[in-house]
């Protein structure tokens, strides 16, 4: 029997939204009032390359989380780097200008000095470590074949992120 495209496209669609087969049958024969069975999703699925297709969008969903989460970072560090900058170069002008009131002006400019020099190691050092982390997780999408398993492994880098960015 043929079926309408806006039968066919529901079906994609929940076949997209996790539905099994025979949960798609029924929703589609009570939505649309006809009698399918479930080798039709079957077959639809496998002349569709549904499931590969299923796969890509999984994967397209992971990346975009992922790039969400890292310019959130980027805009993080822009704004941690461009205060340790202030810092830093206010505890240089100071250095340089050489015209302290108090002996305890020298120590605390060289204090500001210190802690924004280490506060810039810190967030590059972490930069170095999230492009790491950022060329596996790519090495990895392209890798794993497995719908399953590419799901799993996105729950868990969404939990590591997470516990990262103390979103949660």
């Amino acid at each position: 029997m043929s079926y309408p495209d806006s039968v066919k496209n529901k079906a994609f669609q929940l076949y997209m939204a996790d539905n099994t087969a025979p949960k798609i049958v029924e929703l589609l024969n009570n939505e649309f009032n006809i009698h399918m069975t479930a080798p039709t999703i079957y077959c639809w699925s496998r002349k569709g390359n549904w499931k590969e297709e299923k796969k890509k969008v999984s994967v397209q969903t992971i990346v975009a989380v992922s790039e969400r989460n890292t310019e959130e970072l980027i805009s993080t560090v822009e704004e941690h780097l461009g205060a340790y900058q202030k810092l830093l170069a206010a505890g240089i002008e100071i250095l340089d200008n050489g015209t302290f009131v108090k002996k305890a002006e020298s120590s605390d400019a060289i204090h500001a000095v210190d802690v924004a020099i280490q506060g810039q190691r810190k967030i590059q050092s972490g930069l170095v470590h999230m492009n790491f982390v950022n060329d596996l997780y790519h090495v990895i999408i392209s890798h794993v074949k497995d719908d399953d398993v590419l799901k799993k492994i996105a729950a868990d880098i969404r939990g590591v992120l997470a516990d990262y960015s103390g979103v949660r």
